[in-house]
């Protein structure tokens, strides 16, 4: 199987995108990544912010996401 590429945008302003997840398996569940990303944006204290380092948290945090890739864009801000 290929790579499966996914565009990652904020959960209220859909017009802000992240970046895209590269995920070169094939099972991933987008709902519960969503979960988590929503779950870390709380953890983390960002209520408008940094979808960055929120999506390259919850990566980092679960196993199995070893195995994807983010690629964020880059912004002038």
């Amino acid at each position: 199987m290929g790579k499966i590429i996914i565009l990652v945008r904020d959960n209220e302003d859909y017009d802000y995108i992240y970046g895209n997840l590269i995920i070169k398996s094939n099972v991933f569940d987008v709902r519960l990544f969503q979960k988590r990303l929503d779950d870390m944006r709380d953890e983390l204290g960002y209520e408008n912010a940094n979808g960055t380092d929120v999506v390259n948290a919850v990566i980092e945090r679960y196993e199995e996401y070893s195995d994807v890739e983010f690629v964020g864009i880059a912004t002038d801000e």
